[in-house]
Formats: C-alpha cells, sequence, structure tokens
C-alpha cells in the first residue's frame, strides 16, 4: 500500500474498491454507532420523565384518597373507627394504592382536653392507650385512626407527630393554607429495626363543620386535625417502578432527595442500578428532574450507567465493519444495518407506547378508585366507557355497557337524553337528578355532574359524567319529612297552648289548636301579630317584658301564674313555660312558648282556702290526690284521685308503704325511698318526680309532695302527702325541646346556604371588576394610541369606528360599574340611622345640576327625615335625579320637583319631571335589570339604575313605582317606613 506504483496495472481497481468500501464502512459504521447513542440517549431521557410522571401521578392519587379522607369528615357529625376502617376497605389501598403505609387520622388535642381524650379512648378498648411521647406541651396531637390497623403500624397509635419539628412544619402548613401538604424525611414510627427505610408524610387538614376558614386565623381556631399518611420510600417507590424488567433497566439508577440539594442527609431513596454480583459500571450521562408537591420540592437524580444498555450494543457497528471486506456484501450490510437499526427504532417506539399504555392504565386505575359511578358519552348519546362502580349500580357489564344508549338505563329515559344534550348545549351541568334502574328493578337516585372533553384540537367529542348516589340522603329526607309530620301532628294535639315567637320583633309564627280555642282566634287571626293585636296594654306589656328577660337570660322560664284575656272565655289564668331559641352564632331567632290553662285549679284552690281549717291544711299540701301513711301501724290511705293517677283497684290494693313502692317505675324506687327516708331523717318535706309503670307497659309522670309530723318525744307519727300526674306537662316539655331542635337545625341548614350563596356572589364580584376590566381597558388604550399615533393614516371613517369602540368600552365599564353597585346594594349591611332627607337632596341635585348652560329649574318640597343607610339612600337620590336631568335634557323649560306625602304608617318621596315620558303599558319593566324604554343613541345609560333603586328600598323595607305619559314627563316613588313606626 506503501508504493502505489509497484501494484499491478490490473490489481489497483480492486484496491481502490476495497479502499472506497472500506472508508465507506467505517464512516457508516461509526453513524451506525452514533444513531444508538442517540437512540439510547432519547431512551433514557424517556424513562426518566416516565418515572418522574409515576412518582407524581403516585401522589396526587394519594392526594385524592387523602381528599376523600376529609370529605369524610365533612360530610358526617362525626367519624368513628368503624366508619373510618370501612372507608380505607372501600377505596382498596392494597389493590390501588400499593407503596402506601396507611391512611390514618390525628386528632388535635388541646393541653386541658389531653386527661378527657385518654380517657375516651381507653373506654373504647384500649386500656393502655396513651399519648407519645410524653411531656408537658401546650397542644398534642394524636393518631387515633391508622388502617390497615395491625402489624408495624400498631407502633404508631397514640403518637403526637405535632411534637415533632419536620411533621408540625409539614402539618402547620396544611393548616394555615388549606391545602395537601407534604413533610420532610423522617424516620417513621413504624420502624421496626429492620430494613430501615427513609419516609415522609402527606397531610389534609380537617376543620369543624359551619366554622369559617377563609383567614389563616379562621383556619388555626377552626383545625379538627389531620387526615394523613406515612409512606416509607423504599416500598413507595418499588411499587411506582413495578412491572419494569430489571434486565433491561439495570443501566438506569435513580436517587430521590427531599429538597433539591443533594446531600447524602438528604437522601429518600437510592438504587445501585446495578446487577447482583456485577463490578461497578461508569456513569455515561445524567439527568435531574425537579419534583414540586405543593411546595415541597424534590430532586429526583438519574445515572445513565455503561454496559449492555437497554439489551442495546454495537455489534451491529462491528457487522458492517467486518461486512465491508467485499464490497458486493457491502450493500447487504448496510442495508441489514439500516433495517436493524430501524427495527430497534420500532422496539423502542413501542416500548413508549407501552409505557404510555402503563400511564393510561395508571389513569384508569384513578379511575375505577372512584366510589362514584363515571361514564362517557358520545355526541349521538352513545356510552363510550364506564367504571366498575357504573356496572354495580346498573348490573351490566361494561362491554354491555358501551355503545348502548346512556338514557336505556333511567326510570325516565327523555329526562337522561335531555340531561347529556345540555351539557352538550352549556358546556357543563351541576345536581342533575336522575334514577338508574338496576337489571333486578332496584332504582338507585342520582345525583349527575357532567361537562364536556375535548380532542387534541379542542373539538367537544363526548361528555364526562359522574353521579353521587343519593338514595340515603333521599330516605333521610323523607325519615326528615316524617319526624316533622310526627312532630307537628304531636305538637296540634297537646291539651296545652303551644306557640313560637319571632326573638326580633315578638310576632307569633306558630300556634297549634289548642292555643287557638284557648285565645279564641283563627291562626290567620294570629300569626304575624304581637301580644299588642289582642291584649290590654297592661298585660301585653307583661308577657313582652317577660319575653325580652328570657332572651337576655338565654334561659328557659317558668311563670307560674299569669292572667290572660281571652275572646270568648273572658280571663283565664295560665302556667306558662318559655324558653329561647338561638343560631350557631348566638344571636337569638324564636321564643317557643307552651301554656296550661290552670284557670279551673285556681277557681278550686280558692274554694279550698275557704273551706274549714282542716281541709284547707290539707290542700295547703294537696294540689290533685292526697295520701296520709301512719308509720305507727304501718297503714296508707290514700285519695280516690291517687286510685286514679296510679289506676288501681282500691279492693285489691294492700294499703301499705312497700305496696306503694310496688308500683313506682323499678328504675325510680331506690330514689323514692331514699328521698323518703332523708326526709324523715332530717324532718324536711320533699319534692320530687319520679316515674309509674303502667300494666299495659305505659309509663306516668307524676310530681311527689311530702310532710311528716312528729309526736313530743321526736317520734314520727304519720306523713301526708300530695301525687300531681304531670304526664301532659312532661309530654309538652319533651314536644318543646323537639321543636327547638328542629328550628335550630333549620337555621344551620338555611345558614350554610346564605353562605354559599354569598361565597358565589363574592367570586362574581371579583370576575366582573377584574377579568372584565383588563381586556376592556386594553381595547380602549389600543383604540387611543390608534386615534393618535396613526392619525394621519386613518380616514374619517377608520377614526369614526374607533371612537365607537371607546365609546362603547366605556359604557361597557359603566355597566359593569352599575352591575357592582346592583350587587352590592343586596349584599352590603345596612347601618341605620336618622336622615335629613331634604338636606340631602339638595345636596345631591347641587352635584349633579348641568355645567352646560342647559337650562334647568328645580324644586324641592319638604321632605320628612327617615330612618336608614345614608349611603345607600344617598344612592336612591342620585340614580332618580340623574335619570330626570338626562330624559327632560331635550325639552324646552326643564323642570324637575321633588316631594314627598305621607301614608299609612310610611312615608311617600317622589322624584317628577317633564321630559321624555314612558307608556304606561311597559312600566312593569322600569325596575328590572337591564331593562330599558328608550335606545341607547336616545339616552345613555345602562337600564340598571332603577333596579338598584328598587333593591335599595325594598331592604329598607319600603316599596317603589311610578307613572308617566310619553314626551309629558315622569313621577318615580318611593316610600319607606314612618320614623315613628319602626323606631320609635
Amino acid at each position: 500500500m506503501s508504493d502505489w506504483h509497484s501494484i499491478p496495472r490490473s490489481n489497483k481497481g480492486a484496491w481502490l474498491i476495497l479502499l472506497v468500501g472500506l472508508l465507506a464502512t467505517g464512516y457508516f459504521g461509526y453513524s451506525v454507532k452514533s444513531d444508538i447513542d442517540l437512540v439510547v440517549q432519547r431512551q433514557f431521557a424517556s424513562d426518566c420523565d416516565a418515572i418522574q410522571l409515576k412518582i407524581e401521578g403516585r401522589l396526587q392519587a394519594h392526594k385524592q384518597v387523602l381528599l376523600g379522607g376529609a370529605a369524610l369528615f365533612d360530610a358526617s357529625d362525626s367519624v368513628d373507627r368503624n366508619e373510618w376502617h370501612a372507608y380505607s376497605e372501600r377505596v382498596e389501598i392494597d389493590q390501588h394504592f400499593n407503596g402506601i403505609q396507611g391512611l390514618g387520622f390525628s386528632l388535635l388535642i388541646p393541653k386541658h382536653r389531653l386527661a378527657q381524650h385518654t380517657s375516651e379512648i381507653r373506654r373504647q378498648g384500649f386500656p393502655k392507650y396513651t399519648v407519645s411521647p410524653a411531656g408537658e406541651r401546650d397542644v398534642y396531637s394524636s393518631i387515633i385512626y391508622l388502617e390497615p390497623f395491625k402489624d408495624r403500624n400498631l407502633r404508631a397509635f397514640g403518637y403526637d407527630m405535632y411534637s415533632e419539628p419536620v411533621r408540625r412544619a409539614a402539618m402547620e402548613q396544611a393548616r394555615d393554607k388549606n391545602i395537601v401538604s407534604l413533610s420532610g424525611k423522617v424516620m417513621l414510627v413504624q420502624e421496626t429495626g429492620k430494613d430501615v427505610q427513609a419516609g415522609t408524610l402527606m397531610y389534609v387538614p380537617v376543620y369543624r363543620k359551619a366554622t369559617p376558614v377563609r383567614t389563616v386565623e379562621q383556619r388555626r381556631a377552626a383545625l379538627y386535625g389531620w387526615v394523613y399518611s406515612p409512606f416509607r420510600m423504599a416500598d413507595l417507590l418499588h411499587d411506582v417502578l413495578k412491572g419494569r424488567d430489571a434486565s433491561e433497566r439495570s443501566y438506569l439508577r435513580l436517587q430521590v432527595y427531599d429538597g433539591l440539594n443533594t446531600n447524602p442527609d438528604n437522601l429518600l431513596y437510592g438504587s445501585t442500578g446495578n446487577r447482583k454480583g456485577a463490578p461497578s459500571i461508569a456513569v455515561l450521562a445524567t439527568l435531574e428532574r425537579h419534583l414540586d408537591f405543593n411546595g415541597k420540592k424534590w430532586n429526583i437524580h438519574f445515572d445513565l450507567l455503561q454496559g449492555s444498555v437497554s439489551g442495546i450494543d454495537y455489534s451491529k457497528a462491528w457487522m458492517i465493519l467486518v461486512g465491508g471486506a467485499s464490497l458486493s456484501i457491502l450493500s447487504f450490510f448496510l442495508m441489514l444495518s439500516y433495517l436493524n437499526t430501524r427495527r430497534n427504532a420500532a422496539l423502542i417506539a413501542d416500548e413508549l407506547i407501552a409505557e404510555s399504555r402503563k400511564a393510561s392504565q395508571y389513569a384508569r386505575s384513578l379511575i375505577e378508585a372512584s366510589l362514584d359511578p363515571l361514564v362517557t358519552i358520545s355526541a349521538e348519546g352513545k356510552i363510550t366507557d364506564v367504571n366498575r362502580a357504573t356496572e354495580k349500580v346498573t348490573g351490566r357489564s361494561r362491554s354491555e355497557l358501551i355503545a348502548t344508549d346512556f338514557s336505556d338505563y333511567f326510570t325516565d329515559p327523555d329526562k337522561a337524553r335531555e340531561g347529556y344534550r345540555e351539557v352538550f348545549a352549556k358546556g357543563s351541568v351541576t345536581d342533575y337528578p336522575l334514577a338508574i334502574r338496576h337489571w333486578d328493578g332496584h332504582i338507585t337516585e342520582v345525583l349527575y355532574n357532567a361537562s364536556v372533553y375535548h380532542d387534541e384540537s379542542g373539538d367537544v367529542v363526548g361528555v364526562f359524567a359522574a353521579a353521587r348516589d343519593v338514595t340515603e340522603r333521599s330516605k333521610a329526607e323523607a325519615a326528615l319529612r316524617k319526624n316533622e309530620h310526627f312532630l307537628d301532628s304531636l305538637i296540634e294535639h297537646l291539651p296545652n297552648m303551644l306557640f313560637v315567637k319571632d326573638a326580633k320583633d315578638l310576632k307569633f309564627v306558630r300556634f297549634n289548636k289548642a292555643g287557638e280555642a284557648l285565645l279564641g282566634y283563627t291562626r290567620d287571626e294570629l300569626l304575624g301579630k304581637s301580644d299588642y293585636d289582642f291584649f290590654p296594654g297592661d298585660q301585653a306589656d307583661f308577657f313582652i317584658s317577660k319575653d325580652r328577660e328570657i332572651i337576655a337570660r338565654r334561659e328557659m322560664l317558668d311563670i307560674a301564674d299569669e292572667p290572660i284575656s281571652t275572646k270568648f272565655l273572658g280571663q283565664r289564668y295560665l302556667h306558662t313555660r318559655k324558653i329561647p331559641v338561638f343560631a350557631d352564632d348566638g344571636s337569638p331567632l324564636y321564643l317557643l312558648g307552651i301554656s296550661e290553662d290552670i284557670t279551673e285549679r285556681k277557681k278550686a284552690d280558692e274554694q279550698l282556702r275557704r273551706s274549714e281549717h282542716g281541709l284547707a291544711e290539707a290542700q295547703r299540701i294537696a294540689r290533685l290526690g292526697n295520701w296520709e301513711l301512719d308509720l305507727v301501724n304501718n297503714t296508707l290511705t290514700w285519695s280516690d284521685e291517687i286510685y286514679r293517677i296510679f289506676e288501681i283497684d282500691p279492693e285489691q290494693f294492700g294499703a301499705s308503704y312497700q305496696a306503694f313502692l310496688d308500683t313506682i317505675h323499678p328504675d325510680d324506687r331506690e330514689m323514692v325511698n331514699s328521698a323518703y327516708a332523708d326526709s324523715v331523717k332530717n324532718r324536711k318535706p320533699y319534692d320530687i318526680v319520679h316515674r309509674l309503670l303502667m300494666k299495659d307497659g305505659r309509663v306516668k309522670y307524676v310530681n311527689e309532695k311530702c310532710e311528716t309530723y312528729f309526736g313530743e318525744d321526736g317520734n314520727p307519727l304519720r306523713s301526708v302527702g300530695t301525687v300531681h300526674d304531670i304526664t301532659a306537662q312532661k309530654v309538652a316539655e319533651i314536644a318543646l325541646t323537639a321543636l327547638k331542635d328542629d328550628l335550630e337545625n333549620r337555621v344551620r341548614a338555611r345558614t350554610t346556604e346564605l353562605e354559599a350563596a354569598n361565597k358565589e356572589l363574592e367570586a362574581f364580584s371579583y370576575s366582573v371588576s377584574h377579568d372584565l376590566r383588563t381586556p376592556l381597558r386594553a381595547i380602549d388604550g389600543f383604540s387611543h394610541i390608534l386615534l393618535e399615533d396613526y392619525a394621519g393614516k386613518l380616514d374619517g371613517e377608520g377614526k369614526r369606528l374607533l371612537n365607537v369602540v371607546r365609546d362603547n368600552t366605556s359604557r361597557m365599564g359603566q355597566l359593569i360599574d352599575d352591575i357592582l353597585k346592583f350587587s352590592r346594594a343586596g349584599r352590603l349591611e345596612l347601618t341605620f340611622s336618622e336622615i335629613d332627607m331634604e338636606s340631602m337632596a339638595r345636596e345631591v341635585c347641587e352635584e349633579l345640576r348641568p355645567t352646560d348652560g342647559h337650562e334647568l329649574q328645580v324644586e324641592i318640597g319638604h321632605l320628612p327625615p327617615a330612618m336608614g343607610d345614608r349611603a345607600m339612600m344617598r344612592q336612591v337620590f342620585v340614580n332618580l335625579l340623574s335619570n330626570a336631568i338626562k330624559f327632560s335634557r331635550a325639552k324646552e323649560g326643564a323642570r324637575i320637583e321633588m316631594g314627598s306625602s305621607a301614608g299609612e304608617n310610611e312615608t311617600v318621596y317622589f322624584v317628577k319631571d317633564n321630559g321624555a315620558g314612558f307608556d304606561m303599558q311597559y312600566s312593569d319593566k322600569l325596575f328590572g335589570v337591564f331593562q330599558r324604554l328608550h335606545s341607547v343613541t336616545e339616552f345613555d345609560g345602562t337600564g340598571i339604575g332603577l333596579a338598584i333603586v328598587k333593591r335599595i328600598v325594598t331592604r329598607h323595607g319600603g316599596r317603589v313605582w311610578a307613572e308617566g305619559k310619553v314626551n309629558e314627563g315622569a313621577t318615580v316613588y318611593f316610600s319607606l317606613p314612618s320614623k315613628e313606626k319602626d323606631h320609635g
């Protein structure tokens, strides 16, 4: 080769071909090696991304499980150990969430409740329970639920995670921000000393129900505990990486660090990435991925190791070099190499597709973990996919359901069809009620929440719908209605008068039949009225003063004797018990009362007082029945009334003290005997209430009083006493308490609904004030720039169109302001004070008077003062005067008049102009939102001003109306309750 000229001429061509072949072979061999290296690098990066996605997906899945546990606490008044166990089994952690160490709940315990808490848990069957570690702290937490409750998890029972700084930091972050938080690296208390692993914990805060949590301070005050999960990192990561072929993935080494620093102290998990028994392998490439979970960052470090990388080596390149010896087969080996390279690329692509399918299967497992039926529906209304919950509720398999009509499985197919059509039309539906029919005929009532989903190009391809089983809730509501019916029936059949008053105005809001019969007025006549509408002034004053006293004292008041004037029965005497009902925030809502007519008893008492001395002495003690026990001879004497109360035949009663005890309810005998014995011993009368057990199982309540007389030697001679049957009174008290509880439950429900409505309104106001103004300012700003910077390039029509754009953005901005004013008018709390209406009207008139030379005459008559919110009433005058000036601007001799008149219990104010007026047949539209009787080109405005006026006046207890005639002017009236009526 060194002497080219020495080679025979006939061989030079062969050598040249050989040289070219070797050069080509070397070139293509190097190219193939480079392609293989590139594929490996891409495969390495793809594997790293897939692993990171799996870790993130697993953390998100655990997050949803914890949020479900927190929702269980939010939806229940209390969650006991059995309910927590049932929830853990229902989500099937072992099947769908391998790697999770447990699902638990940690209770927040103030220092003063620690002893009580410990006693409560021990009574539940854990006599050795204690909160650990020991020591005095301001606040404790304790793991009271942890599923599965066995093996190493038992070591965590009672552990105070709040006492350890790393855990505490994560718990406080979850509490203060109301988010799911992840702790730093810790050693779990579940570790036994064998196979010790680094750990981390995930927390979700649980707040007490019906408590505000808008601010950090409110969240800290409302905190009840944390739903949490501990993770042993090696177990978690092994499960995440499960299914990856070790022989093909041994080239990859994985380390997970707590935080972005790769300090060995922060290592949560590390894999050697080396085959068992193999020597140390050099690192070819390194990648780092950062995972951020609600502020907690992990550094995921990947190393690509030298060796048989993913089953791919360089043998193909060597085959190309060896095969290059012959030009005739060089093309064959090059083509073979090319084809092999393509096949390897296809295998890699297949592997990536398989990884994608695994991710899809993982997403599928998350969907299957849902407790609610989930279904996807095509635009034609056909089912395209379901989860196991849907199979269970319909009784049909997934294959049977797919491609069938969604509406076929409901009791009302037309309504189901309308539902998914509404989703396609509106984009989503919320709480859409339907009833699913199981194949065996069982009906499940559900509420559907659904929304459309799109393909990669953004086109709507179907509907995703989730159903919430509300069968039990419907049953509970039916039971509640049944209980309400029972309570109403009980109240209506009470022999005594029962009434309910509004705590604010002390007006009647409920009466029973006994009350109607006693007072002589129908329910319609009584409801909405106060005591002053029916009774003489002194009686009404007495009733009202007692009511105010009860509300102020916040406790039941027993009024033994109160006179009352009735319509037909004249003067009667009542024994009344009243009790106040309060809202959750402590504000008074209602006053409940139950009154017994004691007129006849009072008359009987009066007659007894006029009888002879012996009878009068006995009646001082007796009220209904009386008895006497001769202690010397042990003989008992009963009056006829007592026999009636005890329902005993006098001929069959062995009259003795023991025989008397035998008639008492077994659970009360010891109490009655002790009361009597103590009375004799201490020489003091007694007054007790106990029960009687009738032969047919009925229970009666009696009030028993007794005195014992002693001889000169101090020995007891006889005991005398009375027995009063108070069964009806006890039943009435039970009904009164039940009604009070029912009213308080309703108040809590209404309060929750109101809070939800206010939150929605606040969200709307924020959207209007922020999201709508931003594009408007941009449109106006760019239009202004065009008019200024490109004035020379725009013709007249272009400038006109830009001015039209700016005018419309200005009008839209005004509309936003008016909408916000309308919203605030119904939302802001009113602050009442005395308002000088005339002075305010003159003030507003001077501010709004035209300054463009337009001639306008304004006359303001006498406007009496009123009680109201000053800022809102000023808005009323601004809106009415602005309208009057606007609609009379084009009138020659424009004139506006303001005045007032006195009505029945109200003052009427008016604003009158002689402007454009309106057709009275459209007067009902004047006070609606966005209702206009004139075009924008005639008169500017948004159509909200009068709606704001109506809302403000209505909230003040007044009314609004208008009169007008086209081209002759209009008059707007509004009334306010007279000052003397509402605030006198």
